[in-house]
């Protein structure tokens, strides 16, 4: 980690965690060296791979695949950077770090912690690499860089399509409900009245499921995958509900009767009376 830059350096490429999208440096900032945010003390170069350390259940990350820029390249302290040596492929680190156990472990660590779900360098440096010789590193990369390659143009076709699928839906509903001649209410009026019953869910974390694990859904935040968020021991409820995203996804899902499930905090709900 480079606390002091060279005295020569004058103004900065500064990489944040809003710097990274889709696991790559998108964007960054130009800044001097005294308007830089304090946090601006990991000096780049090309071959590093930056973790963020904070929410690591997000897998923010990218590789440092050009230095080329205008600027010295310099990451905040949020990132744990890690760098190969002669015996480790870049991109063989970065796309191990993306693996499925690697980011659990990371949001085990991140959530034993009461304060902030954050985890430190040392915590990453904890994790153990598997890791086969030079030639075979490339082998696994070129296929893994083929493979996802392809998943990304079906992804890029099946998002289209469901582009088009939401906007019809949208159309139709709005066309129907538009034309309505009817009174309207605001939900927390139909509560008063007694129609509808609103509520939210409660704290169900990662470490929760880990210490009760069960076959009972639990849905959260997130708008793909139906919003599940795992697998749980106990069910909070199981009737027909409408369920919602507080923070973050904005979706809404019918949860219907017969199905015994949970919503966390970040949940809202809906139960028609």
């Amino acid at each position: 980690r480079v606390r002091t830059l060279p005295q020569e350096v004058e103004t900065i490429a500064y990489i944040d965690i809003g710097s990274i999208k889709e696991k790559r440096i998108t964007q960054y900032k130009e800044v001097t060296r005294t308007t830089a945010p304090g946090r601006a003390q990991q000096l780049l170069r090309a071959g590093d791979v930056i973790v963020s350390t904070v929410r690591p259940n997000l897998n923010t990350l990218a590789l440092v695949e050009d230095c080329e820029f205008k600027f010295p390249l310099v990451a905040s302290t949020g990132f744990c950077v890690l760098r190969a040596t002669e015996k480790v492929l870049p991109k063989f680190l970065y796309h191990w770090l993306q693996e499925d156990d690697v980011v659990r472990r990371l949001s085990i660590m991140a959530e034993a912690k009461a304060s902030y779900p954050a985890v430190t360098d040392s915590e990453v440096f904890s994790l153990s690499l598997p890791l086969p010789p030079l030639f075979e590193q490339e082998q696994i990369v070129e296929e893994l860089e083929r493979k996802l390659s392809r998943l990304e143009k079906m992804e890029g076709n099946f998002r289209t399509m469901a582009e088009t699928a939401a906007q019809a839906s949208r159309s139709v509903l709005t066309g129907t409900f538009c034309s309505l001649d009817a009174p309207i209410f605001k939900l927390s009026e139909l509560e008063n009245m007694g129609r509808i019953q609103l509520g939210r869910g409660r704290i169900i974390s990662r470490r929760d499921l880990l210490e009760k694990p069960g076959n009972y859904p639990v849905y959260s935040s997130a708008a793909t995958g139906e919003g599940l968020f795992g697998k749980y021991g106990e069910y909070m409820f199981d009737d027909t509900r409408i369920t919602w995203s507080i923070d973050g996804g904005g979706r809404f899902f019918l949860r219907k009767g017969g199905e015994r499930y949970s919503v966390t905090n970040v949940c809202g709900w809906i139960k028609v009376l």
